[in-house]
């Protein structure tokens, strides 16, 4: 593709260069998108979600008891603290 490795690198990094400036500079015009709004202030502030809802403990899982179980076990075999 490229005569020399030189020449190849530079127009990686040039490419590159332009990707990033093109990433870095895109802001959606307002309006134009259907989810676009204009913040007039926080929502954690007064959230508009349910806040205070019950959620249910029903223990450790099986896989994260095999888990800490088998690190215990390769700690044990290598010698060393994980």
């Amino acid at each position: 593709m490229f005569k020399s490795t030189t020449v190849g690198i530079v127009a990686l990094t040039m490419l590159s260069s332009e990707v990033q400036a093109m990433k870095s500079k895109y802001r959606p015009v307002p309006g134009s998108n259907p989810w676009h709004k204009e913040v007039t202030k926080t929502s954690w502030d007064k959230p508009d979600w349910n806040v205070d809802y019950f959620v249910p403990n029903f223990g450790q899982d099986n896989e994260i008891k095999t888990s800490i179980k088998n690190t215990g076990l390769a700690e044990k075999q290598v010698g060393k603290k994980m």
